[in-house]
Parts: C-alpha cells; sequence; structure tokens
C-alpha cells in the first residue's frame, strides 16, 4: 500500500490538540509522516507536540505567525509520500481513514482529491450528528458549489498539490479556491460514503468566526475561475450558497451560465441542471451539509 504524508498546521490550539494528534499516531496505517506546522503559538501547542517522541513527525517551528495557507504551504513543500492527508488541530481522524484513503487513491487514477463524510461534534467531543457532501452523479454537478468536499478529510494527490498551493493572499475559503482551481483543471474528485474523521464545531473554529469572510472570498475566488463577473454576490449566496434570497428563474439561468463555463455539452447541461435541482431540493429536505 502507498505511503502518504499527513499535513496539519497550529495556531495556539491547545484545546483540542492533544486529541488530534492521538487519532492520526493511532492509524491503522503506520507508514506514513506526519507534518506538523506549528505557527508561532503563545499557549501549549509546541509543548504538547514535542511531547510525542515519534518518529513520523515532522515539527516545523515559524518563527513569526504566518497563517493557514502560508503553514500548510510549507509542509506541502517538504512532503515525501504520494498522497497527502489533510488534518486540523482540533479534528479527530477515525482510525482507518488513511487506510481507506490510500487504497482508494491507489485504486483510482483519474480521482485527485479523496474526500469523505464526517461526524460533527462539540467542543466537548460530544457527537451531534452526521455531514454528508455530495457523492457519485451528484458529485459531478455540485463540485463548484462550497465546499464539494469537507477540507480536513481530504487525501489529495502530492503532485497535484505542490502544483497548486494554497493562496496566502487569502484569510478564508483558501480550500474552496483550491477546489475551483483544480476544478477547472479537469481534476477527478470523489467522496467515501462514510465517515473518517470527526469534524469539530466551537466557538474558535475558522467555519464559525468567519463565516462572512468566506463567503466574501469564496465569491472573488469563484468569480476569477469561472469568469462569470456578470452572477451577482447576492446571487452566488442565493444559488451556491441556498441562501435563497433570489427566485427560482434568476438561478435556473445562473446554473445554466455555470454549467456552460465548466463546458458540458448541451445534453448534459439539461441533465445536470434537473439533477441539481432535485440535489438542492434533496439537501433541503433531509438537512445535508455541503463541509466548508
Amino acid at each position: 500500500m502507498t505511503t502518504c504524508s499527513v499535513v496539519m498546521s497550529v495556531f495556539n490550539g491547545e484545546d483540542f490538540l492533544q486529541e488530534a494528534i492521538e487519532s492520526v499516531l493511532n492509524q491503522s496505517l503506520k507508514d506514513f509522516e506526519f507534518i506538523i506546522i506549528n505557527d508561532c503559538s503563545t499557549d501549549k501547542s509546541l509543548e504538547i507536540v514535542q511531547f510525542y517522541q515519534d518518529k513520523r513527525i515532522i515539527l516545523i517551528q515559524n518563527d513569526i505567525n504566518i497563517g493557514l495557507a502560508a503553514s500548510l504551504n510549507l509542509g506541502v513543500s517538504i512532503a515525501k509520500n504520494p498522497y497527502i492527508a489533510r488534518m486540523d488541530a482540533d479534528d479527530i481522524m477515525l482510525n482507518n481513514r488513511l487506510e481507506k484513503q490510500t487504497e482508494f487513491l491507489d485504486s483510482n487514477k483519474k480521482i485527485g482529491v479523496c474526500g469523505s463524510f464526517a461526524i460533527e461534534i462539540d467542543k466537548n467531543s460530544n457527537e451531534k450528528g452526521l455531514i454528508k457532501t455530495a457523492t457519485g452523479a451528484h458529485l459531478n454537478f455540485a463540485k463548484w458549489i462550497p465546499s464539494p468536499v469537507i477540507h480536513s478529510s481530504v487525501m489529495i494527490r502530492t503532485e497535484l498539490l505542490k502544483n497548486n498551493l494554497y493562496d496566502i493572499s487569502l484569510d478564508s475559503a483558501q480550500d474552496y479556491d483550491l477546489w475551483l482551481r483544480l476544478l477547472m483543471q479537469g481534476v477527478g474528485f470523489y467522496n467515501i460514503k462514510s465517515p473518517l474523521l470527526k469534524y469539530r464545531i466551537h466557538t474558535k473554529s475558522i467555519t464559525q468566526s468567519k463565516l462572512s469572510s468566506q463567503s466574501k472570498n469564496a465569491y472573488s475566488s469563484f468569480i476569477k475561475q469561472t469568469k462569470l463577473p456578470e452572477i451577482s454576490y447576492r446571487s452566488f449566496l442565493s444559488f451556491c450558497l441556498q441562501n435563497y434570497e433570489t427566485g427560482v428563474f434568476s438561478r435556473f439561468f445562473d446554473a445554466i451560465k455555470v454549467q456552460k463555463r465548466l463546458k458540458l455539452s448541451f445534453l448534459g447541461l439539461i441533465i445536470n441542471l434537473f439533477r441539481y435541482f432535485i440535489f438542492k431540493y434533496i439537501l433541503k429536505k433531509e438537512n445535508l451539509v455541503n463541509g466548508i
């Protein structure tokens, strides 16, 4: 089985860091490197990382705080294995995650990005529910919706990520910007239909603290990559983020513009539009969540 590199950045993450590290070290797949970037933390994060005398851990200590995207790029730049697994310092890997994702990528050469479902947990690690992302045919026409995969559930081919680093000019939604760039290059995405991660939602998480910034950065990346400036920010929020402020016909014509930009055939356009609106209905009815 192919080995992988786990890349995790931490900044003042002492509250959940021990759980995160141990969930990686206790994986059923034993042969991997674990690259941890300490982004100049002022709490006990560094002490917690240094406590683990495991040869698989490679610690990078930033002299100044450079932010998540730049820190991740540092980790990616030294990764030696064919696949990179993303991990956040407040999440928990299920113990078979690395094994299942490496096996999948080994067997599916056309897939570049592999995510999974996740279990939402709170600050006390209590399970709150299952987070589902689009899979199979649904993913083919939902890939450009923020976000087609849960960032910290992703395993990606290393060469692909080294050639498409995170945009350090963004303070949030760096993952969505990356997914859009890969999508426009025709990279294959896939979500495993089972949870391989416990995804923590709490008051300090980026997901909760930067929602407004995330939406604006996501829109900026969407316009830049799809080259569709005629789609307004309000329409983007309505169509892509499921805040239905615009009418169904406006969303329909926006969908046509996007699908044309993705170079689908006319028949593919009609089929995907039909599937898309069914998928949005299912998302709303079953209260499923696209991971951001």
